[in-house]
C-alpha cells in the first residue's frame, strides 16, 4: 500500500526509509490546502451514486425478448453491485480531487485578501531543527543521526508546509466563527455504500451494535481539546448500544502527533488504548508537550513491551497507513470529525448533531 504515511515513515517495516522520504508530503499531503470547514453534517449521497440496480431495469433485447437485471444469475447480480459500488467510489474520488484543488484556489485568494490586515494574520515561525528531529524520531524511532542529517531539509520543508496550512486554517476558522465567511461551493459526498475499515483498531461497545461511530482521532488539532472531552462523554453515555471505533490520525503538528498516534496504538496492543487516549485528553492544550513513554507509564502499560512496539511495530505502522488511506477515501478535509456510517460530523456543532442522531436510535 503506497500511502502518504508509507512515504513519511509508516511502510511495512515501520521505519522511515530513504526512498520513501522523497515523497514526504505524506500523512496529510492529500488534504494539504483543503483543510476548510465545508459543512458540519454531510447527508448521504444522492441515489444516483452507488444505487442498487433495479430488478426491472432493461439491459438488452434478444430476439424481441427484454433481458432485465432480474434475469441475471445471482453471481452476476452480485458482481454488478460490486462494479456499481466501485464506480461510485471512483467517481467520488475524481470529484473530490477536483473540489480539493479548486477550493485551494478559492481559499488562497480569501487568505490573501484577509492578510492585508496584518492584525489578523497568525505569525508563522520557521520550523526548528528540534521539531524536525521529533518528526524523524516519531517516524523512525530507531533512525540514526546520520540519516536525520540527510533527511533534515525535507523534514523542515514538510513541517513548514504544515505550519503554513494551519495558519491559513486558523485565520479562516476565526472568520467562520464570526459568521464573516461561508463557503458557497458544496463538496461531493461519499456514496452511501462506502464503509470504513475498522478491524484491528481500538473499539468500545458491542460488536453486534447496529450503529458504528468512527472517530478520526487527532490529539493536537487546535479545536480538538474540548471535542475529545465531549466525545468521551458521548462514548460513556452510549457505549452499551453503540460501537465506537478510534482511528488515530496525526493530522495536526505531525512532529508531535505522529508519536502520540503510534503510542496510542502500542497501548492498544496491550488492551489499554482508552487509558492512553484519556491520559492525552486530560492534558488539554498541554498534550503538545506530552511524551509517549511518560503517557505509557501513566496508563499502566508494560513499558518494555511498549518500547519494543513503539520502536519497530510494523502492525502499528500498517494501521496508521490504513487510517490515512481511509481519510482520503471518504474525503476527510479537517479535524475533529466523526462518522456515523458514511456521514461525517465536523466540529462541536457536528458532535451535537451526532448525539441527536444517536438518541433517536432504538
Amino acid at each position: 500500500m503506497n500511502t502518504g504515511l508509507n512515504k513519511i515513515g509508516f511502510g511495512n517495516s515501520g521505519k522511515l526509509g530513504m526512498a520513501g522520504v522523497a515523497g514526504i508530503a505524506g500523512v496529510t499531503g492529500f488534504i494539504m490546502g483543503a483543510g476548510i470547514f465545508w459543512g458540519i453534517f454531510r447527508k448521504p449521497q444522492s441515489a444516483h451514486m452507488g444505487a442498487a440496480w433495479p430488478a426491472q431495469k432493461s439491459l438488452a433485447i434478444l430476439n424481441s425478448k427484454v433481458i432485465q437485471v432480474k434475469d441475471l444469475s445471482e453471481a452476476a447480480r452480485q458482481k454488478l453491485e460490486i462494479l456499481s459500488e466501485r464506480r461510485a467510489e471512483d467517481l467520488f474520488q475524481a470529484e473530490f480531487e477536483h473540489y480539493r484543488l479548486t477550493h485551494k484556489l478559492f481559499k488562497d485568494h480569501i487568505y490573501m485578501s484577509l492578510s492585508q490586515d496584518e492584525a489578523k494574520v497568525p505569525l508563522v515561525k520557521a520550523p526548528s531543527e528540534e521539531s524536525a528531529w521529533q518528526l524523524f524520531q516519531a517516524s523512525d524511532p530507531l533512525g540514526t543521526k546520520k540519516d536525520f542529517e540527510i533527511l533534515k531539509p525535507k523534514l523542515l520543508a514538510y513541517i513548514d508546509e504544515v505550519m503554513k496550512r494551519e495558519a491559513v486554517e486558523e485565520l479562516l476558522d476565526a472568520e467562520e466563527s464570526k459568521r464573516n465567511l461561508t463557503w458557497q461551493i458544496p463538496p461531493p459526498m461519499p456514496p452511501t455504500s462506502l464503509s470504513l475499515v475498522t478491524e484491528g483498531f481500538p473499539a468500545l461497545g458491542p460488536a453486534s451494535a447496529k450503529a458504528v461511530v468512527t472517530q478520526f482521532v487527532d490529539f493536537l488539532c487546535p479545536n480538538c481539546t474540548d471535542y475529545n472531552v465531549k466525545f468521551a462523554q458521548l462514548v460513556e453515555k452510549y457505549r452499551l448500544s453503540v460501537r465506537f471505533v478510534f482511528l488515530p490520525f496525526p493530522y495536526s503538528r505531525p512532529d508531535r502527533s505522529i508519536g502520540l498516534a503510534r503510542g496510542s496504538l502500542c497501548a492498544h496492543e496491550q488492551g489499554k488504548y482508552l487509558d492512553f487516549h484519556m491520559q492525552v485528553v486530560s492534558l488539554g492544550s498541554q498534550a503538545f508537550e506530552a511524551q509517549p513513554l511518560a503517557l505509557a507509564k501513566a496508563s499502566g502499560l508494560q513499558l518494555k513491551n511498549f518500547v519494543t512496539c513503539y520502536g519497530s511495530g510494523s502492525s502499528v505502522a500498517s494501521l496508521l497507513a490504513i487510517t490515512e488511506a481511509q481519510a482520503k477515501r471518504v474525503g476527510l478535509v479537517k479535524t475533529p470529525v466523526s462518522f456515523l456510517g458514511a456521514r461525517a460530523f465536523y466540529g462541536a456543532e457536528g458532535l451535537n448533531l451526532l448525539e441527536k442522531e444517536l438518541s433517536l436510535l432504538k
